[in-house]
């Protein structure tokens, strides 16, 4: 589906990506793992040609992002993004429906479709469809994001950091969500995050970057293996999530003390 070939990009006399060779196969979500500035984010944004290589290629489905219409390629690509950006002068249904209208889709179809999706992403639509995004919880605009993304029976999907600004009971529940999805309409995508946990969670496979080079590459099972100095600093993150916030006392409390 998608074909990193040595790319690198530049701005003035940065290097953000450095050489990039990786592919995304049909049917797997690929996690871009990394700290902040370590070129996950610019790589996924060459995928749409939202960025362009400076050197190298990104291929879609065999095409070369810079020879292809940019604007046709983005409509047949899904995005969801940490801050959503729903339109808030419209109502969820439109939200839902705006690229198909693009299309041209009649407009039965497009209902059909937005009242399909919202089922799924659990906001029924003859509760939800006439809201507009002012009315709504993050995580419940989030669920919209992800409908909009799906609405144009898109086969592939790109996630930037979607559900960082949650809480994380609701970020665990976007997470159940996207795998039930990704699983009902066989969705190939990208994800980026800096959450190893969640990386674990939903990645097929992980790249790691640092500083616009691919430090790691492989499965969860794989990564939790890795040697490299990038990967342990990494694992160790999830080593301090399992610290208890407050230890359990170690000394026996006076007789008569309230336990």
């Amino acid at each position: 589906m998608i074909d990193f070939q040595q790319v690198q990009f530049r701005v003035g006399q940065k290097e953000i990506l450095r050489g990039l060779d990786l592919r995304v196969d049909k049917g797997e979500t690929l996690v871009l793992l990394g700290r902040s500035g370590s070129g996950k984010t610019t790589a996924l944004r060459m995928v749409n040609a939202m960025l362009l290589p400076t050197a190298g290629a990104v291929l879609v489905e065999g095409q070369p992002t810079h020879e292809a219409d940019p604007v046709e390629l983005r409509r047949r690509i899904g995005y969801v993004m940490q801050d959503v950006g729903l339109f808030p002068h419209w109502t969820v249904a439109r939200n839902v429906g705006a690229v198909p209208r693009l299309l041209g889709w009649p407009e039965d179809r497009i209902w059909r479709s937005v009242e399909t999706l919202l089922d799924e992403v659990g906001l029924p639509a003859d509760e939800y469809a006439e809201r507009y995004p002012s009315t709504l919880s993050g995580g419940q605009r989030q669920r919209v994001g992800v409908a909009r993304a799906l609405a144009a029976e898109t086969k592939l999907l790109l996630l930037d950091e979607p559900f960082g600004a949650l809480d994380p009971i609701t970020r665990l529940e976007m997470q159940d969500l996207f795998l039930r999805l990704r699983s009902r309409h066989g969705i190939t995508s990208v994800f980026v995050t800096h959450d190893l946990q969640e990386a674990f969670r939903v990645g097929t496979r992980i790249a790691l970057l640092r500083d616009g080079l691919l430090d790691t590459l492989g499965s969860p099972e794989d990564f939790r293996l890795s040697d490299t100095d990038e990967a342990r600093a990494f694992l160790r993150t999830l080593a301090a999530d399992d610290t208890p916030a407050h230890p359990a006392p170690t000394t026996t409390p006076p007789v008569g003390e309230d336990l």
